[in-house]
């Protein structure tokens, strides 16, 4: 009798503790294939099109021309008011592009929600202050049209100190 040996896969790719035998083998792979055109499937759909039909990364090119400059030209066009705008601009929407990946992380973490729920508060609480100092502002200049029927000549500022 020879000794039996038994070749066992179990990647986490399936439920198979089951030896290796070519159905099992055959079933692998066509799951292995599957995943594979679906990662593909994932990948082509990530890339923006643009990026797809586009020969060269316009980022690529835009590091090569800043690595090429030397010191003085690079320092020059980075101070320039125009470069500066436009980093911002691109700044600005890596920013928001960063953030729109990493929200649902942040806020199904324990320390993210409680940082939004404070942030949430805050805003609000801001918010009822600002819309309560504009009320009395406008009550404010409501009652200064009033007194200023019966003292035309009277300003804003002698107005407040008669109150």
């Amino acid at each position: 009798m020879y000794p039996q040996n038994n070749i066992y896969l179990n990647s986490g790719l399936g439920s198979f503790d089951a030896p290796l035998t070519s159905e099992t083998l055959d079933s692998q792979i066509r799951q292995l294939n599957a995943y594979r055109e679906r990662l593909n499937e994932l990948q082509r759909a990530s890339i923006p099109q643009g990026i797809k039909n586009s020969p060269v990364s316009l980022w690529n090119t835009l590091d090569e021309e800043l690595r090429s400059m030397d010191q003085e030209t690079l320092s020059r066009v980075t101070s320039d008011g125009k470069y500066i705008q436009s980093y911002a601009k691109i700044q600005e929407l890596v920013q928001v592009e960063l953030l729109n990946l990493v929200r649902g992380k942040i806020e199904s973490s324990e320390e993210g929600k409680k940082l939004l729920s404070d942030h949430l508060s805050l805003t609000k609480e801001l918010k009822q202050d600002i819309e309560k100092d504009t009320k009395k502002e406008m009550e404010l200049f409501l009652q200064f049209k009033e007194y200023s029927k019966s003292h035309p000549s009277a300003t804003y500022e002698e107005f407040l100190k008669t109150l």
